[in-house]
């Protein structure tokens, strides 16, 4: 374990802390002390993050407690950073201001930004908006990702005059159906168990050569990616196609908060040829007014704790732990197979500059989920020995590393070890990566309870 290495990167926490701090108006009250003491200096920084969340979260609540759904018209109404809302009924709220600060304009093309309770709200939204402006009795589109939510969405969507196909192979969609196809819903990096990755290349490519003018929607969920996706690249690649309208959509609470989860929320950066700006406006009222009526928009307190400076906007923290993955990946070293059959992290598939993720797995050659429960505890016990903890739970995209074991729904049943680090690489981070590497070491779980049992006792 590199102690070195642990200080300058605990010290870049605290940086970075600082920026955070800033952003969001809390008072800097970091202690001081001597930096020969690295349990206490991670320790203090988790406690600061909290005391930061909580206070952001005590301040964006306490501005609008006053709001009714209903608000009485003669009153206004503001967020804690001073924004106006304006609302007639919290279900039409419109929060204008804040999506027209962190949309991006590209040159060339027009487009708008909108939020919504969730990514997969957002993804409806479109299907629904795809169904009312092509008319067609079946509209055809495929799904290409591993995400069990969007898939269990999209299955669903088959009953309501859409097709669509869940395809695996990217290759096979564009050697056999990317002429019959109205729509693209595709993960860049799969959200499945391998983490694969999609050929998005491929697919720009055939989509440029398509000799038919017919309107087709491109829907990119960047979710594991965040603001370090390059969308500039996709519209390059897209450049001329006046026919082509591409979506960019993505979970809100991951990458965009500071690690913070402040609030649920999806968005949704929908861009066109500049010669389609027409067109967009009616798109984006539509988008607005099925969103006022079914309800999967933004609260008030939602739209009070989002309303900071940097959120939608800012790059460092999913760029922080996306790289932190990467470290994790790199340096994960099993011994055998036996208790890991392998790491998933799409930089071992591939050298693409998105080929990243915010997550690796680990698959468990086991068919009990005791044995999982088992190492997740060890995992537990081993950094109990710093006097530090971790957190156990899903998601990603937190300031702390955190680490799950997940089971699939399958008749017989796949378990995974999921590790999502952090935005900084401190004495848990390393000490994940040493324990993984010794347990690796064994030729079961079985012998190493053996040898933990004899150095008990």
């Amino acid at each position: 374990m590199n102690y070195q290495e642990i200080e300058e990167n605990l010290f870049q926490e605290k940086a970075l802390l600082r920026m955070v701090a800033d952003d969001l108006g809390y008072p800097w009250d970091f202690p001081y002390f001597t930096n020969d003491n690295l349990v206490f200096f991670e320790k203090e920084l988790q406690n600061l993050a909290r005391k930061i969340r909580e206070y952001w979260i005590d301040k964006g609540i306490d501005a609008v407690k006053y709001m009714y759904k209903s608000p009485d018209k003669y009153k206004s109404y503001y967020t804690h950073s001073g924004s106006e809302v304006k609302y007639g009924y919290e279900r039409c709220l419109e929060p204008d201001f804040l999506e027209e600060r962190i949309h991006e304009d590209y040159s060339e093309w027009t487009g708008f930004t909108l939020l919504f309770s969730s990514a997969m709200s957002s993804i409806t939204t479109i299907l629904n908006m795809v169904n009312k402006v092509l008319k067609k009795k079946m509209v055809n589109g495929c799904f290409i990702g591993g995400y069990f939510e969007s898939y269990n969405l999209l299955n669903n969507y088959n009953t309501f005059g859409t097709k669509i196909d869940i395809i695996n192979d990217s290759s096979h969609l564009i050697k056999e159906k990317v002429e019959e196809l109205d729509f693209y819903i595709l993960e860049p990096v799969k959200y499945n168990l391998e983490l694969d990755i999609t050929d998005l290349e491929g697919l720009l490519d055939k989509l440029n050569k398509m000799e038919s003018n017919k309107a087709v929607f491109l829907i990119i969920d960047i979710t594991l990616l965040g603001n370090s996706f390059d969308k500039q690249s996709i519209l390059n690649a897209l450049f001329g196609k006046e026919n082509i309208l591409v979506f960019f959509v993505k979970s809100g609470i991951k990458l965009d908060q500071y690690g913070f989860e402040f609030a649920n929320c999806g968005m949704l950066s929908m861009y066109a040829s500049i010669e389609q700006y027409n067109l967009v406006q009616k798109l984006e009222e539509y988008l607005k007014s099925f969103r006022a009526t079914t309800g999967v928009g933004i609260s008030g307190k939602d739209l009070s704790l989002l309303d900071f400076p940097s959120f939608g906007k800012d790059k460092v923290h999913s760029e922080k732990i996306l790289y932190n993955t990467y470290v994790l990946a790199k340096e994960l070293k099993l011994e055998n197979d036996f208790i890991f059959q392998h790491i998933a992290h799409p930089t071992y598939k591939s050298e693409l500059s998105y080929a990243k993720s915010p997550m690796v797995f680990l698959r468990v050659n086991t068919s009990e989920e005791s044995d999982c429960k088992f190492i997740i505890d060890y995992i537990r016990e081993k950094i109990k020995e710093f006097d530090l903890s971790i957190e156990v739970g899903n998601s990603f995209g937190f300031r702390q590393t955190r680490v799950e074991y997940i089971k699939t729904l399958e008749k017989e049943p796949k378990f995974i070890i999921k590790i999502a680090p952090g935005c900084y690489r401190g004495l848990i981070f390393y000490k994940i990566i040493d324990t993984i590497n010794y347990i690796s070491k064994f030729h079961s779980l079985s012998e190493l309870k053996r040898k933990l049992k004899v150095n008990i006792f």
